[in-house]
């Protein structure tokens, strides 16, 4: 501080003592005001109290008066007609009405009370409290106890002597009772007022307050107007330093402004209510697709762009930045968004994925956590191209997978297992059109399940024969897949955007399946695949099985026996004279593909085990038997799939629709048995409680149905009888025909014996 400075320091402290000293006396006669004030409104509302009781008890007495005038004149008329032996019903009526009312409010005047006045409105009375008023208020009371009874007119004789006994009474005690009311009226104070000289007093104290105040203001004002211009001396000076200091601040914020608009990298800080500060790098608006971000809540930002889970634990390491307790280096060390995936939606349809990277950096202020500074950074093509090596690696080792996978298959069987594929990627594409997931999904949450629907046929048919040739990546990647749809699934709600991870794996089923065909292609020139390696898992037919046995019954033969051990089951197909050599290409693979979803059906839930088998009495491998079946109509192609397992429940169905939400419990006591167990062919229907790679999704059964009911038109139908056997009857058109309209959620007219 310069010597200047100094002693402008001294000559204003003791200023400052006499401006503190004015502000206290000031306050001091400020309350003293308030309190005159405060004085004369008590005084005020005490007098207009005592007057409002003063006036109702005014009025009540003026009331009692009237009716006491209003009995006399009621009593003369039924006095005056010497004729009458009853009394008249409206004019007795009357003089009960004023009797009851002046009684009720001479005991308001005893003792306080709300009575109806003369004009009908309500009057609160406060009891009489002055010694000379109670005692006038005691005689009224004695006459009234003696004229009351004769008021009511009762007694003996006859009624024109016993009216003319009352209008005795009232006339010779009314006058002393309505004397004794006037003596009433006559003490009480009607002003209400009292004695004024307190409130006077208190009113000139105020007055006083009032002056003192002017001139404490006064003397405030002086003292004030001479600092002012003590302090005028040092404002040009002070002002030449604030311009000065301007101009440098004014270079800096230049400077940090370019900065801003040129560095690369989101830069912005964040307050402790997670708020954007208005300095930020214009990159910043850019990398989010949003302008003015200054004030947008930073974690309302990320729940736009996270998934939920990513969300709720990036919310949650938000706090943690701001927790002075938790160790800086502790925190940075977990940041979860150090690498994360975000999309934003393309105008065009579709979505711009981005990778970005966040670090952050406490700002200490008063030992608090005041700030956080983010630095945001764009690493997409570094991350992609670290994905391109990594996928290139991932490929050389999948096509060697592939490989080795696909030695055991006959080449035909490879080829037809990639046309089924293709055809069902080429229906999933159809389902999930970019066209109807763009724009906005309100009112169409029925078209999108039935899209999920179709989807999730596709990948169970695929998982199906994949199974069949084990081609275990396949079946893997497809119960992967399968897990997806089924979380969407139970999802109450959907939208176009929930769709995205089911179109990433279709799209990498069929990149898989691509290089699969690349691999096929490599070997054409060979004329064949490398011979078949038998897998141990598979094991030679029984006489039973090679009977009339074709390439669709050879294949079911292998996967059933593959399953069977894996399930630690024993199975015997009997297929004898079943064939499907003759039927087109389109037809033997929908026979194919239902007898797959049939045999991996009858081992997960309807075969036992064979120690179960054992216990009941029944042999130790079940047996699974197709027949054709003769058809009296040309063109068709009929055939049966009979299991000696277990069977279909009943009530265990209708238990697990009702736990399920296919069907309510009131719909459930409503169904027949038929009706119940065509449940199993609802999509989500399973009796399983948990879901394996092998069965229990709920979804086998309605492919089922959706290939030889929707699209191929045939027929089916379904007998069991629980604890013996389930079978299965179907009825398919050889020749071309139009398909049904393809239904999600319908199920077969299906018959239960």
């Amino acid at each position: 501080m310069s010597e200047r400075s100094e002693i402008e320091g001294k000559l204003e402290k003791p200023s400052r003592r006499e401006a503190v000293g004015l502000t206290l006396i000031l306050l001091f006669e400020v309350f003293i005001f308030m309190a005159a004030v405060f004085g004369i409104a008590v005084t005020d509302a005490a007098s207009n109290r005592a007057a409002s009781v003063t006036l109702s008890v005014s009025k009540v007495i003026g009331d009692e008066r009237t009716t006491l005038a209003q009995i006399g004149a009621t009593v003369a008329t039924l006095a005056s007609d010497p004729k009458a032996r009853a009394a008249d019903p409206i004019k007795l009526d009357a003089l009960q009405k004023s009797s009851a009312a002046f009684n009720d409010a001479l005991s308001a005047l005893f003792k306080g009370g709300q009575v109806n006045g003369v004009d009908g409105k309500k009057i609160v009375v406060e009891p009489l409290t002055d010694t000379e008023q109670k005692a006038h208020l005691a005689t009224v009371n004695d006459l009234w106890t003696k004229l009351a009874p004769a008021l009511a007119l009762g007694g003996n004789g006859s009624f024109h002597r016993r009216a003319l006994a009352a209008q005795l009474a009232v006339s010779e005690q009314g006058p002393v009772i309505d004397e004794a009311l006037h003596s009433i009226t006559t003490g009480l104070d009607i002003s209400g007022l009292g004695n004024n000289g307190a409130r006077n007093w208190i009113f000139r104290l105020s007055i006083l307050m009032v002056l003192a105040m002017v001139v404490t203001l006064f003397q405030r004002v002086s003292r004030t107007r001479r600092q002012v211009e003590r302090y005028a001396e040092n404002l040009e000076h002070r002002t030449e330093e604030a311009l000065q200091s301007t101009a440098a601040l004014a270079s800096s914020k230049a400077g940090t402004d370019l900065i801003m608009e040129t560095v690369d990298r989101g830069l912005f800080l964040l307050d402790r209510g997670f708020l954007i500060q208005g300095q930020y790098s214009r990159e910043l608006e850019r990398m989010f697709h949003m302008p003015q971000l200054e004030g947008y809540n930073f974690v309302n930002l990320l729940q736009r762009l996270l998934t939920e889970r990513t969300f709720e634990i990036s919310r949650d390491y938000m706090n943690l930045l701001f927790d002075k307790k938790k160790k800086e280096r502790t925190v940075l060390r977990v940041n979860p968004l150090a690498e994360i995936e975000v999309h934003f939606p393309n105008p065009e349809g579709g979505f711009d994925s981005k990778f970005l990277n966040f670090t952050f950096r406490r700002i200490i202020e008063d030992e608090q956590v005041a700030r956080v500074f983010v630095a945001v950074s764009d690493i997409t093509d570094r991350v992609r191209l670290e994905r391109q090596l990594r996928e290139s690696e991932a490929r050389k080792e999948r096509q060697f997978e592939f490989l080795l996978g696909v030695l055991h298959v006959e080449p035909a069987n490879l080829d037809d297992f990639l046309k089924t594929a293709n055809v069902q990627v080429a229906t999933m594409n159809d389902a999930l059109r970019a066209s109807d997931f763009a724009t906005n999904s309100a009112g169409r949450m029925e078209l999108l399940r039935q899209r999920l629907d179709v989807v999730y046929r596709a990948v169970h048919t695929i998982k199906g024969l994949a199974s069949v040739l084990e081609l275990t990546y396949f079946e893997k990647s497809c119960d992967l897949f399968e897990g997806k749809i089924v979380q969407l699934r139970e999802r109450s709600a959907l939208g176009g955007d929930d769709f995205l991870s089911v179109v990433i794996a279709q799209s990498e089923l069929r990149q898989d399946l691509d290089e699969l065909q690349d691999l096929r292609e490599r070997f054409v020139g060979l004329g064949r695949m490398p011979s078949p390696i038998a897998p141990s898992a598979r094991r030679e037919t029984t006489a039973v099985e090679t009977a009339g046995a074709n390439d669709v019954v050879a294949s079911i033969g292998g996967f059933a026996h593959q399953l069977a051990a894996k399930l630690h089951k024993e199975i015997t197909i009997d297929a004898e004279g079943f064939a499907t050599d003759a039927l087109p290409e389109e037809l033997r693979r929908t026979v194919r593909d239902v007898l797959v979803q049939l045999t991996r059906n009858s081992l997960v839930h309807g075969v036992e085990t064979t120690s179960v088998r054992t216990s009941i009495g029944k042999m130790r491998a079940g047996t699974i038997s197709i027949r054709r079946i003769a058809d009296p109509n040309p063109g068709v192609f009929a055939f049966s799939f009979r299991d000696d397992g277990a069977g279909l429940d009943p009530a265990i169905i209708r238990d697990k629709a009702v736990a399920k939400r296919i069907i309510t419990p009131e719909q459930a006591a409503a169904l027949s048995d038929e009706h119940v167990v065509a449940l199993i062919f609802r999509p989500a229907f399973s009796t399983l409680d948990e879901a394996t790679i092998d069965g229990g999704r709920g979804i086998g059964m309605n492919v089922i149905k959706e290939a030889v009911v929707d699209k191929a038109g045939g027929n089916l139908s379904m007998s069991s009888e629980p604890g013996k056997y389930t079978e299965f009857s179907f009825v398919l058109p050889t020749a071309t025909v139009a398909p049904a309209p393809q239904s999600t959620n319908g199920v077969a007219t299906l018959a239960y014996n």
